[in-house]
């Protein structure tokens, strides 16, 4: 009978900060450990190589297309895969039922959601993100597919994932400066994507929207109760859509000056 195999996939592009710890941490749970870099200037991929991953190399289009890049590139090879990301790491009771569950051979196509803990400047927060639930752990994926370009998903319907108990800790920035980076490149991905409405509309959301999602974060999902750090997340998720609204406010009064 075969025994099934299992992959860790990383994608990265210029991690070289975080990326031996992701590598370290995914190796304790799967024998083989893949990073799909984006091109990365800096030092990554050496970095990668030697805490023992093999890489490919994909330039960036969105989210989706890397993941679907890999797991096209994995299906022949491997039963399972599970995707983390640069900045996280696998908890000791998730990666054990990883192991538990990928040593049984998938009947079907199968996607496991598990927990995933958000760190911000150094610490946890409890509150201000709210249950944050992954679907990263794949099996008999060849039908398996990621769509949209970011906060990606995957064609199957909620009742048809499964959990899996433990968690992926999620060491969201090592600074403010990587942050608004982060901010800028997503941002420009959820221009492409998202409906753009009228001017005065536009304008209308910027004055209210990032207002209300700061006041989600800090003050339903209790974010007061992390303290500062409460404050400043809640603070740029409010700047994030701010910026968000900028940029689709720019694209609207360039298409109005080609008319």
């Amino acid at each position: 009978m075969k025994t099934p195999k299992a992959a860790a996939v990383i994608l990265t592009f210029n991690e070289e900060v975080n990326i031996a710890n992701s590598v370290a941490s995914a190796s304790k749970f799967f024998e083989t450990v893949y990073v799909l870099d984006s091109l990365s200037s800096d030092n990554t991929v050496p970095v990668a190589k030697d805490a023992g991953a093999k890489i490919f190399e994909k330039s960036f289009e969105d989210y989706a297309s890397q993941r679907n890049y890999a797991l096209e590139k994995l299906k022949d090879d491997y039963d399972w895969v599970f995707f983390l990301d640069a900045d996280e790491e696998i908890d000791d009771e998730l990666g054990e039922n990883i192991a538990q569950t990928t040593s049984a051979m998938p009947a079907k196509p199968v996607a496991y959601e598990m927990r995933r803990i958000n760190h911000f400047l150094g610490a946890p927060l409890n509150y201000t993100v709210g249950p944050d639930y992954q679907t990263r752990l794949l099996g008999r994926f060849e039908t398996l597919e990621y769509f949209s370009k970011v906060h990606e998903r995957l064609n199957l319907e909620k009742d048809q994932i499964q959990k899996i108990s433990g968690a992926i800790i999620h060491k969201d920035v090592s600074n403010m400066h990587y942050l608004m980076n982060k901010t800028n490149k997503q941002s420009d991905l959820e221009v492409e994507q998202r409906k753009l409405y009228s001017l005065p509309h536009s304008v209308f959301r910027l004055l209210n929207v990032p207002i209300r999602t700061f006041l989600s974060h800090y003050v339903m999902k209790r974010g007061f109760l992390d303290g500062y750090r409460g404050f400043l997340y809640s603070y740029h998720k409010g700047v994030y859509r701010a910026v968000i609204i900028s940029k689709q406010i720019e694209k609207l009064l360039q298409n109005n000056l080609q008319k």
